[in-house]
């Protein structure tokens, strides 16, 4: 088995300027229901890390951001999984004119207030909503 340690997958947690979240509403076929998550994907071979996490913004928002900080990364189950995700921060968002519209997910803006007190409750499961959830809080990025 080869490990591989270098990251695999980007997420962004991205804010209006009134903090609120950009999330996205996906079904999700084994839970069998509609869960929030986070604009994420993988990572080519020919990106970094930033440069991904742009291209997945705009492929499943329509956002794009001027400036992306880098704020954590995670895996998301060491026990059995070698890729690694790595997480940035933005307050910047632009819609962007040009964008797939095939592949634009159902998004929703969420003040953080709400998106932290859903976590902390459970209501939000995604794991990477969670973990830049409390990154964000942590690194008092807002």
């Amino acid at each position: 088995v080869k490990v591989k340690d270098k990251p695999t997958a980007v997420a962004i947690a991205a804010f209006t300027k009134d903090n609120k979240m950009l999330l996205v509403k996906q079904y999700r076929h084994p839970l069998g229901k509609l869960i929030y998550d986070l604009p994420a994907g993988g990572i080519r071979p020919e990106e970094d890390p930033k440069q991904a996490a742009l291209r997945e913004l705009e492929e499943e928002t329509g956002y794009t951001a001027k400036n992306l900080v880098w704020i954590g990364r995670f895996n998301w189950a060491p026990g059995n999984m070698a890729g690694v995700v790595e997480l940035f921060f933005t307050k910047d968002l632009k819609i962007k004119r040009k964008f797939h519209s095939d592949e634009i997910a159902n998004i929703e803006f969420i003040d953080f207030n709400t998106v932290l007190e859903k976590v902390l409750k459970g209501d939000f499961i995604d794991s990477t909503l969670i973990i830049a959830t409390l990154m964000v809080k942590a690194r008092k990025l807002l």
